[in-house]
Order: structure tokens, then sequence, then C-alpha cells
């Protein structure tokens, strides 16, 4: 019988079957990131209703500045607290089974910032995040998110960098409005996905899990406080 110790998601080894050759987990630095998942949730959510509800509900006090102010606030909360539960995750599914998780979590949080990289980083590490925690199974989530983050955010931020330069367009033209349209529906299908995606890989690290769980199998969620 394998020790309590090792690696249960260690591919079989070939040789004698009452000698364990799997590399032993270090269970040092694992955490519950199940407050971080909460609280980014929560503002990821005031991002697109709260800003959503004000414009249509109190046009009287959201002024375009005000709106601007509340909305870059939010997203500023949400993107930190979401930075920091993802490198508590990816934390936690690199010392659970490195094999499946080669992105560090510095990378898992930080490739959002790196030019050009920031298409791919951010997806690899989430993948990692998602089979050790979920299995293979949630490989069409994480796909579903990052083709909406892409669309709704990354793409959009470069070409802010320079269309409005190279093409100059005053006033809001229909096909401002359009897009503007499309952003808002994207932002409501990003926010229900994204939510779910955070949800269910916190669940899956959290001890309170249902004993079905594959993870709860993994000797380190007996470790996490």
């Amino acid at each position: 019988m394998p020790s309590p110790d090792t690696n249960p998601y260690a591919a079989p080894r070939e040789g004698p079957a009452d000698i364990d050759t799997s590399p032993a987990l270090d269970l040092e630095g694992i955490k519950n990131p199940r407050h971080l998942a909460y609280l980014s949730c929560f503002f990821y959510f005031m991002t697109v209703f709260g800003t959503w509800a004000v414009g249509k509900f109190f046009p009287h006090i959201a002024t375009p500045r005000t709106h601007y102010l509340t909305y870059i606030t939010l997203c500023l909360t949400t993107g930190i607290l979401f930075l920091c539960w993802k490198y508590r995750a990816a934390w936690n599914a690199r010392k659970i089974d490195p094999s499946q998780m080669p992105v560090t979590p510095g990378k898992a949080a930080g490739g959002y910032f790196i030019p050009l990289a920031n298409f791919v980083i951010p997806y690899r590490a989430m993948r990692g995040i998602a089979r050790v925690s979920l299995g293979k199974s949630a490989d069409g989530l994480v796909i579903a998110w990052w083709a909406l983050v892409v669309i709704r955010y990354i793409i959009p931020g470069y070409a802010s960098l320079f269309v409005d330069r190279v093409f100059p367009i005053p006033g809001d033209p229909p096909l401002f409005i359009l897009f503007g349209k499309i952003a808002s529906t994207l932002s409501w299908i990003l926010l229900a996905t994204g939510i779910s995606l955070v949800l269910r890989i916190t669940r899956a690290q959290t001890p309170t899990t249902a004993p079905s769980h594959r993870m709860l199998n993994n000797p380190l969620i007996q470790r996490l406080d």
C-alpha cells in the first residue's frame, strides 16, 4: 500500500507492486482559497451588475465621471482579488500534481501583464489548475472562459492602443453603439462562466466538498484550513 505522503495522482510505475516509487508530497504552504474566491466573485458581480444598475436606474447620479470612477475602482478591486485567488489555487495545484501544473504561481498571476504572452500563459495556468482540481472534464469550461476573456478584454485592450490614433472617429457612431451592446452581452456571459469556474475549482480545493469528489482522496485536502 502506498504511504499517506505519496502522490495519488502519480502515474503507475513499473516494478514490484509493494515498492512505492512515487514522489512524496510537500504539504507545507497549502491554503484554502475559499475566501479569496468569494470576494473576487462578489466584486466581479458588482463590476458587471452594479455599474449597469447605476446607469440604468440612477441616471441622475451616474454622470460619466462618476460611472467611470466606479467602474475602474471595482475593476481594480476585482482584478487584485482574482489574481490573489489564482496565485493560491495555482500554488495548491502545483503542490498536488506538478506534472499537470507546469505554470508557476507567479506566472499564473503575472502572465496577464506580459505582452502577447498574455494570450497563452493565463489560459495554460487555468487549464492546469482545473485539470488538477476537476480533471480533464473541465477543459471545455476553461476554453469557453478564456475565449470570452480574449474577445471581451484582451483584443479590445490591444485595439484601443492604436485605433483612436489611426482611425479617429468623433462622436458615437452606430457601429460603436453596436459594439458596446455586444461587449455588454459578452460581459454577462463571462460573468456566469468565470464565477462558475472559480467556484468549482474552489470547492475542489476546500475540505467541505462532498466525499465523492476525487480530490478528497488526496491527503492535501485534509491539511487545508
